[in-house]
């Protein structure tokens, strides 16, 4: 149910993540055999508008368990500043087309740091990769950063690439 499974805002208990200024880690636990992903942003407390995208297209996620997104960096025409509170969507659509949306209350710190590479650690078999991208990841840069970065045209990739394991 949109936009965050039927869960309202503002539910007394709830609690905020912790978030870098210029993005963070996801980790997710799958429980579909393969779907497909993207991740939204939304500015504020009680968030209905998640209109900031973190991903560049769909990501196809395959294997169930759980899948580990290192950064997922900001658009670079959106800036945050410390204390900063939004909403972090996970939107999933399965086969038949139908979707499941969660959401996450962060709040944005200077402090705040990215999972590190022991414990943003995605199950074997689940890999993930922007659809119409050649390369597949596992949830891990082989160059030993983390990823996630703008590009030059503001594109950020939803996952470090690397090449698949054959």
């Amino acid at each position: 149910m949109f936009p965050c499974a039927g869960v309202p805002a503002g539910v007394e208990g709830s609690n905020r993540t912790e978030w870098p200024l210029d993005g963070g880690s996801l980790r997710l636990n799958i429980s579909h055999n393969w779907d497909y992903h993207f991740y939204n942003l939304g500015l504020g407390e009680n968030v209905s508008n998640f209109n900031i995208s973190l991903t560049h297209g769909l990501v196809n996620v395959t294997g169930r368990g759980v899948l580990c997104v290192p950064k997922l960096g900001l658009p670079a025409d959106i800036e945050v500043k410390d204390g900063d509170l939004a909403s972090l969507q996970v939107v999933t659509v399965g086969h038949s087309g139908s979707a499941l949306y969660n959401c996450a209350d962060i709040v944005f710190r200077n402090s705040a740091e990215t999972l590190g590479s022991d414990e943003c650690v995605s199950d074997p078999g689940v890999t993930s990769h922007v659809v119409g991208d050649s390369e597949h990841t596992d949830g891990h840069d082989d160059t030993g950063g983390n990823g996630g970065g703008a590009d030059s045209n503001g594109l950020r990739p939803p996952l470090p690439v690397v090449r698949p394991v054959l």
